[in-house]
């Protein structure tokens, strides 16, 4: 895939990142912020997720304060190259995890 290709796929990624959680997590303090290639979703508990491209490898990183998770883009969806998961599903699992009120 060609540099253009990627990142123009990389903005879409972040533009319907961004939908799904102002969307789901509409009633929790969140704040999301895009740098250049960079995407950070900051939780008021201050956790955090950030997105970063590896155009070399024609993937999407994401990390969190446990994890980092590798994507790849094939057939219209990111895939973790480790546990074929789904983009979305991985990042709903965190998100729900992050807002959950501690005890």
């Amino acid at each position: 895939m060609n540099k253009k290709k990627f990142f123009q796929i990389i903005q879409k990624t972040y533009q319907k990142i961004e939908k799904k959680i102002e969307k789901k997590f509409l009633n929790y303090d969140i704040e999301i912020i895009q740098h250049e290639n960079i995407l950070t979703i900051e939780f008021s508990n201050l956790k955090k997720i950030i997105f970063t491209t590896q155009q070399y490898l024609n993937q999407l990183w994401m990390a969190t304060y446990k994890q980092g998770y590798h994507f790849e883009y094939n057939k219209n969806l990111w895939r973790c190259i480790r546990t074929k998961k789904k983009l979305f599903k991985i990042l709903n699992f965190i998100c729900l995890y992050y807002t959950q009120k501690k005890k």
